[in-house]
C-alpha cells in the first residue's frame, strides 16, 4: 500500500506507472532470479505465486483476480453435513492451483515463515543453509550453487531450475500481483472514462480501478490487479535434474607416451584397455603424476577425507590414488576421468608434473595389478593406520583407553596428519601440534594415576605415563617418555611460544636447518610408530 498525491487529467496514466513501477510490471518474471512472492509496504502483498495447470492458463486469464490467496493451497480438513449426518475428509491441496512457496503465519505469536514446496525440494535436493536462508544444490566439487534465496518477505527463484519444474510439472507459474495507492487527488477530478481500464493478452491480464476512499487526508484510491504467467518451455530446451551437462570436458594431463611426453584427455572411452581396443591410444592404466601439494585441499576441508590409497569428498566422488610415496600423487589417467568430477580435474591438472620414471609404488602394485591386500610404507600412513589399531587393541585387551578419544573439532587431528613440504614451517609447526595432541595431551592421565605406584598429582602425564609404564615391567619406558617429551617440547616451542632460543636449540637437537622439514617430521613419526610399537609387543596386543 502506497501513498502518492497529485493533480489533474493524467490521473490514470501517473497512478498506473506509479503501481506498474512498484509492482515491478513489466518485467515481472524476466531476469536470472525471478521473485516468486514480495511483501510490500504496510502488510500489502506485492505478488504471490500459483502452479497452474497447462489445460487451464485460458480459465485462469479469464479473469484478473487471484487464483489463490496467500496462506491458502495447503492441506486442509472439509467437514460436509448430508441428512444430519456430517462426514470429514482430508484434501491435499485446495483444488487444481497450488502454490509454489507456502507463507505460514503464527498469529504474531512467532514470525511468519515462507516455506518452499516439498516436491521442489525433494526434486533438486536442495540444502537449506538456514543461516542465509537459501536453498542450494551440492555440486559435486562440494560448493553450494544456490537455487532458492528466501527471506520473511521475499522468495526468489533461479529460473533454471524453475523452468525444469515447469517443465516436469507440465504446467505454468502465474504470477499474481495486487496493489493499492490511496492518494488526494479529488475523486471528481478524474475523468469517468479514466476511472478503469483493463488489459489482457496471451500471458497477461489485469484490472486498474479507482475510486472514492475516506481514509484521513485521502479521496481516492487506485487497485492494480492481475496476474502473468510463465509458460513452461519443452524438456528438450531446459533439460532435466539428472541429466548431465552437456558437452562434458575431460581434462588433459601430461603424460610418457611412446617415449615422449605428451598431453592426453583422461576421458576413459578414448584410452586403450586390456582388449587393445583401441590400438594407437594411451592405455587406461597410464600414471599420471601429481605433485604432494595437491591432497592439501582435502586435508584442509571437513567434507573431505585422505587415506591410503583414497581421496575422497563426502559421498559425492572418490579416487582411487597412489600416496605411497614422499614427493608425490600417482593417479591411473583413466581413474581422472572416471571418478572425478569435471571441476576437480582442473584442480589436479595445476598440480600436474612430468613423468619422472618413478614407477607405482609396490602397494599400489599389489592392490590394483595383482588385486592383493598391501600395507603403506609412507611414514605418516603407517602411523596413521597403526595408532588407529593400537588404541582398538588396547581398549579392548586392557578394558580402558591409554589415549583418550579425541573430542569434538579434534576428529581432524588423526586424519589430517601428514608429512610438511620440504621448507614448509608452518605445516611442520601444526603437523608437530597435531602429533603432540595425540601422543601427549591425549594420554589417560587419570587411569594413568591410577595405576601408577608413587605418581602424584602434580605430575605430568609424561611422569605419570613413566611411573606406569615401569610398573608393569617395560624396560624402555625412559627411552619412550624420552621420545614423547621431544615431540612434547618441540609443539611448546613453534607453537605454543615465540619462537626463540629454545626453538633453536630444539630445532638443532631434532636436525632442522641440517636437514629439510619433511625429513624431520618423518624421524618423528617413525619414532612415534615405534614407540607403539613397542608397547604393543610389551602388553601383547596382537598387532603386526
Amino acid at each position: 500500500m502506497s501513498d502518492h498525491s497529485g493533480q489533474g487529467g493524467d490521473t490514470l496514466e501517473r497512478l498506473l506507472q506509479m503501481q506498474f513501477r512498484d509492482v515491478g510490471i513489466p518485467t515481472l518474471g524476466d531476469g536470472h532470479w525471478i521473485d516468486v512472492y514480495t511483501h510490500l509496504e504496510n502488510g500489502r502483498a506485492g505478488v504471490y505465486s500459483v502452479l497452474v495447470p497447462n489445460n487451464l492458463v485460458k480459465e485462469s486469464l479469464s479473469k484478473p483476480s487471484w487464483d489463490l490467496s496467500i496462506g491458502m493451497g495447503g492441506p486442509g480438513v472439509i467437514t460436509s453435513y448430508r441428512e444430519g449426518v456430517s462426514t470429514v475428509s482430508y484434501e491435499r491441496s485446495a483444488g487444481p492451483y497450488s502454490p509454489l512457496v507456502l507463507v505460514r503465519s503464527f498469529y504474531d505469536v512467532r514470525p511468519d515463515d515462507v516455506e518452499v514446496i516439498e516436491e521442489f525440494r525433494i526434486l533438486f535436493n536442495l540444502y537449506h543453509d538456514r543461516k542465509s536462508n537459501t536453498l542450494s544444490r551440492v555440486l559435486p566439487n562440494g560448493t553450494l550453487e544456490p537455487v532458492v534465496r528466501l527471506s520473511r518477505d521475499r522468495a526468489s527463484f533461479r529460473r533454471k531450475e524453475l523452468q525444469q519444474f515447469l517443465a516436469l510439472r507440465e504446467c505454468h507459474l502465474a504470477l499474481m500481483f495486487d496493489e493499492v495507492v490511496h492518494s488526494s487527488i479529488a475523486f471528481e477530478s478524474v475523468p469517468e472514462s479514466q476511472r478503469t481500464c483493463e488489459f489482457a493478452d496471451s500471458l497477461t491480464r489485469w484490472s486498474f480501478v479507482v475510486d472514492r476512499a475516506s481514509f484521513g487526508e485521502h479521496k481516492t484510491f487506485s487497485r492494480l490487479l492481475g496476474k502473468t504467467v510463465i509458460a513452461p518451455p519443452s524438456l528438450a530446451d531446459c533439460g532435466t535434474p539428472f541429466e548431465e551437462a552437456d558437452g562434458l570436458r575431460y581434462e588433459e594431463f601430461k603424460i610418457e607416451f611412446s617415449g615422449e611426453i605428451v598431453r592426453r584427455s583422461c576421458d576413459p572411452d578414448e584410452l586403450n584397455d586390456l582388449f587393445n581396443s583401441r590400438p594407437g591410444s594411451p592405455p587406461y592404466l597410464t600414471p599420471v603424476y601429481f605433485s604432494k601439494d595437491v591432497l592439501d585441499r582435502y586435508f584442509d576441508k571437513a567434507e573431505s577425507e585422505v587415506r591410503d590409497g583414497v581421496v575422497k569428498f563426502g559421498s559425492l566422488w572418490a579416487l582411487h590414488i597412489d600416496n605411497d610415496h614422499d614427493d608425490k600423487v600417482i593417479v591411473f589417467l583413466g581413474d581422472l576421468g572416471k571418478e572425478l568430477p569435471e571441476s576437480e580435474q582442473a584442480y589436479w591438472k595445476a598440480h600436474n608434473i612430468e613423468p619422472d620414471g618413478t614407477s607405482i609404488s609396490g602397494t599400489s602394485y599389489q592392490r590394483s595389478i595383482c588385486g592383493e591386500f598391501a600395507d603403506a610404507k609412507e611414514p605418516a600412513l603407517v602411523f596413521r593406520s597403526y595408532f588407529g589399531r593400537f588404541t582398538a587393541a588396547w581398549r579392548k585387551r586392557q578394558g580402558w583407553d591409554l589415549f583418550l578419544p579425541p573430542k569434538e573439532g579434534d576428529q581432524h587431528l588423526l586424519s589430517s596428519l601428514r608429512v610438511p613440504g620440504p621448507r614448509d614451517q608452518r605445516a611442520f609447526d601444526f603437523q608437530v601440534l597435531g602429533l603432540a595432541t595425540l601422543l601427549v595431551d591425549s594420554l589417560n592421565k587419570g587411569e594413568l594415576f591410577s595405576r601408577a605406584p608413587g605418581s602424584e598429582k602434580e605430575d605430568g602425564s609424561l611422569t605419570t605415563l613413566e611411573l606406569y609404564l615401569k610398573s608393569e615391567g617395560l624396560g624402555n619406558a625412559s627411552v619412550i617418555v624420552r621420545e614423547l617429551r621431544t615431540i612434547q617440547s618441540m609443539r611448546s616451542a613453534c607453537v605454543g611460544h615465540r619462537k626463540g632460543k629454545t626453538y633453536e636449540k630444539l630445532a638443532r637437537k631434532v636436525g632442522i636447518g641440517e636437514s629439510e622439514f619433511d625429513e624431520v617430521f618423518r624421524g618423528f613419526l617413525a619414532s612415534a610408530t615405534g614407540l607403539l610399537r613397542s608397547l604393543a609387543s610389551h602388553f601383547l596386543l596382537d598387532l603386526p
